[in-house]
């Protein structure tokens, strides 16, 4: 199983990434990382200290800057 630490800076480079090329939001699905349920809102969380801001939609998140 993949460390916590690394889904978030992949989660992170996925979002900064999106935003530098111009996209206002980034979709982060369940299938992007295994136990996605059960760490959504430590993603969200570590999303947030870094400028973002999530929204749950039918289970995915949906992460804009802010």
């Amino acid at each position: 199983m993949e460390p916590t630490s690394e889904i978030k800076r992949r989660c992170i480079a996925l979002v900064n990434e999106d935003y530098l090329d111009g996209s206002p939001h980034t979709l982060i699905d369940r299938s992007f990382f295994r136990d996605f349920d059960r760490l959504k809102g430590v993603i969200a969380l570590e999303l947030h200290k870094h400028g973002f801001r999530t929204l749950s939609i039918e289970g995915d998140l949906l992460v804009t800057k802010f």
